[in-house]
């Protein structure tokens, strides 16, 4: 009988009042990490409304421009030099709804793209320019600047397809204009930006050197927000090459045994510079060279190489940095022939004799920036050694070495 009681016994009941209370104190020890979780996502799906609602209906749209007139002066300079006048008025279009923009800067860059040429071109000039006012909706002002470049470097390629363009009544450049805006009450931060007007093309009629837009109506610049970084950042980086400077040189002459040959020592002294405020250079190569032409008016009178030497480079030179260094170079028994002999002979008698001296140079600037070495020619023309009576050895003064963009012809001088 125990045992049948024993089968028949009731079921144990669940403790729900137990099972309630261990889940609120499991809810009340998380609590405040499940409080913060859910304000987190709360935040994320308003977060996201907002931006998905201000994208679709406020629809926010970069400003936009447009080239109005623009004329060039071209002005006759050497042959690896450019000179030249714009003057520039344009458009700046506020293209939004419902949203106002305000400009911070705005710079012009003007640049030259040779035939067949790829990257942004050759820079000629660039200059900061007063922006546009505030524009509100749908609104749009114009502005005038005017950019100039004196003798800047654009190598002989270049200047002669520019000078050659002129001659047949067409040249071609590029504007560019980049800078910063905001958008009123919606966007705090400054965006960058950049429009580009391609091929801006300017005709001359035979004899002038003005040109003027061959358009006869405005034109809209492309605006690109991605590739005006390079731009801006080469604007801003404002590369220069190296230069550099005589310090000081004597020069030895012999009293040569053959009217013909000549035999001399040059002892130089140069200060390398960095002229950049944000590139280091680093130089691989340098080479001097010593010339000798007497008649620098005579066009058709070949200089004479005396000497030519590879020299050790400078060291590395950070920014704003320069270096010294000395060498000796020698011409030994130089055929020159007898009318050159003589004149470098009666030019020691007169007190003065003038040579040439050239560098060249390769160098690099940083990887981050530029990753191939660049070819660099100075030019110290002339050199004027001086010398006492009856004295063979002549000094120069120190003085300014000029950049020059013929490298061709003076490699091929110093191959032969």
């Amino acid at each position: 009988m125990d045992a049948h009681a024993q089968g028949n016994s009731p079921p144990r009941r669940i403790n729900w009042r137990g099972i309630i209370t261990k889940w609120l104190k499991i809810i009340a020890k998380w609590w405040g990490a499940i409080a913060i979780l859910s304000v987190g996502a709360i935040l994320i799906v308003v977060l996201a409304a907002l931006i998905l609602f201000k994208q679709v209906v406020i629809k926010p749209l970069d400003p936009e421009f447009r080239l109005q007139s623009a004329t060039v002066s071209l002005f006759n300079t050497s042959a690896a030099e450019f000179t030249a006048t714009w003057d520039v008025k344009f458009i700046a279009v506020n293209p939004n709804h419902k949203l106002n923009i305000s400009y911070n800067s705005m710079r012009a860059a003007m640049f030259y793209k040779a035939n067949n040429s790829d990257g942004n071109g050759v820079l000629l000039a660039t200059k900061p320019v007063p922006p546009p006012s505030s524009l509100s909706p749908k609104a749009e002002t114009t502005r005038s600047f005017r950019v100039e470049t004196a003798s800047a470097y654009v190598g002989e390629d270049v200047a002669k397809e520019i000078s050659e363009g002129r001659a047949r009544g067409s040249v071609s450049f590029v504007l560019r204009l980049l800078g910063s805006f905001k958008f009123s009450s919606y966007w705090t931060d400054p965006r960058k930006f950049e429009a580009s007007c391609h091929r801006v093309e300017f005709g001359f009629s035979p004899g002038n050197s003005t040109g003027a837009l061959t358009l006869g109506q405005s034109r809209v610049c492309g605006t690109d927000l991605g590739s005006g970084k390079h731009i801006l950042r080469d604007i801003e980086i404002n590369r220069v090459d190296p230069t550099f400077h005589l310090h000081s040189a004597t020069v030895s002459l012999l009293n040569n045994a053959s009217a013909s040959e000549f035999t001399a020592s040059w002892d130089v002294t140069l200060v390398a510079s960095n002229p950049n405020h944000k590139l280091d250079i680093y130089y691989d190569t340098l080479q001097a060279a010593i010339f000798y032409n007497a008649n620098r008016s005579d066009s058709y009178r070949p200089r004479v190489l005396l000497a030519t030497k590879p020299l050790p480079p400078p060291s590395a030179l950070r920014t704003r940095a320069e270096t010294t260094c000395s060498f000796r170079i020698e011409a030994a028994s130089a055929y020159i022939g007898d009318d050159m002999a003589k004149e470098i002979s009666e030019g020691r008698a007169r007190g003065m004799v003038r040579f040439e001296l050239t560098l060249l140079a390769m160098y690099k600037f940083p990887n981050w920036y530029w990753t191939y070495p660049k070819l660099f020619a100075a030019w110290c023309n002339p050199v004027e050694f001086g010398f006492s009576p009856d004295n063979w050895i002549g000094t120069a003064q120190s003085s300014a070495c000029e950049e020059n963009g013929d490298l061709s012809r003076l490699v091929l001088q110093i191959a032969r």
